[in-house]
């Protein structure tokens, strides 16, 4: 297993009770994988990443320099 260092924490907010998201998530992704092509080998970015963010959820990607954070955030975006 490839460890980038990438932290991703949810936290449900009951800000709005009302919102039935009925178990589904607004993002979800499965074994995404980002690789790029070197001269080394392919370099992988991000490695089967999995994660499922519901509504109301407030979510933050931590990690260190380099780590893939931006990668993730750009390919949701």
């Amino acid at each position: 297993m490839l460890d980038h260092g990438i932290n991703i924490e949810t936290v449900s907010l009951d800000i709005r009770p009302e919102i039935n998201h009925n178990g589904k998530p607004i993002i979800e992704l499965k074994n995404v994988d980002k690789a790029y092509p070197t001269a080394a080998g392919t370099f992988f970015a991000l490695k089967n990443i999995n994660i499922c963010i519901y509504p109301a959820e407030f979510v933050c990607i931590v990690g260190k320099s380099g780590a893939g954070k931006t990668t993730l955030a750009n390919m949701i975006t």
